[in-house]
């Protein structure tokens, strides 16, 4: 196993994306956010990605063709996994921390690889050592979307609604 430890800085016009996820989806890697600051302003983040050699450097390749990490790009940039993935319904939670640990476990990676759902981190105030908040919109098909926030439960993470409903504003 090859292990790689980065500082993403996300440029501004791809900041709504989901770049994150999109690692776990692309290749046969597992990442965990060690640290973030992200805002509609602004990305900032220390991402771990283990994998095989061959797959941890192709997602540092991904990296560097989006212009988050420095350095040239070779070839050119997979077409998006979240097309594959229908997303009529998206649901707002936020997730804090309960106990510092907490925050060194891949949650959001396991949620990325199994559910069919798109995980993009809109909001995140976290550190490995401290722990967090990380705001977090999951789209998909309405069931799918709820089976990933009753696994995010099971993590012990508290997970709160950040929107009722997907549709009428009224209760879930």
């Amino acid at each position: 196993m090859s292990c790689a430890t980065v500082e993403l800085n996300i440029p501004k016009e791809i900041i709504g994306q989901p770049v994150i996820w999109s690692l776990g989806r692309l290749y046969r890697v597992v990442t965990n956010l060690l640290r973030a600051r992200i805002s509609a302003e602004t990305a900032i983040a220390t991402v771990s990605i283990e994998g095989s050699a061959g797959e941890v450097e192709a997602t540092l390749n991904y990296l560097r063709c989006l212009h988050v990490i420095d350095g040239e790009c070779s070839g050119s940039l997979p077409e998006s996994p979240s097309a594959a993935i229908e997303q009529p319904a998206t649901i707002a939670v936020r997730l804090r921390t309960v106990n510092p640990g907490q925050a060194a476990e891949p949650v959001l990676n396991k949620a990325a690889r199994d559910y069919r759902v798109v995980i993009n981190i809109v909001y995140a105030s976290l550190d490995q050592d401290e722990g967090g908040v990380v705001d977090i919109l999951i789209s998909g098909a309405l069931l799918e979307v709820q089976r990933t926030i009753a696994f995010l439960h099971t993590t012990g993470i508290s997970v709160s609604p950040r929107e009722r409903s997907v549709s009428d504003r009224g209760n879930l």
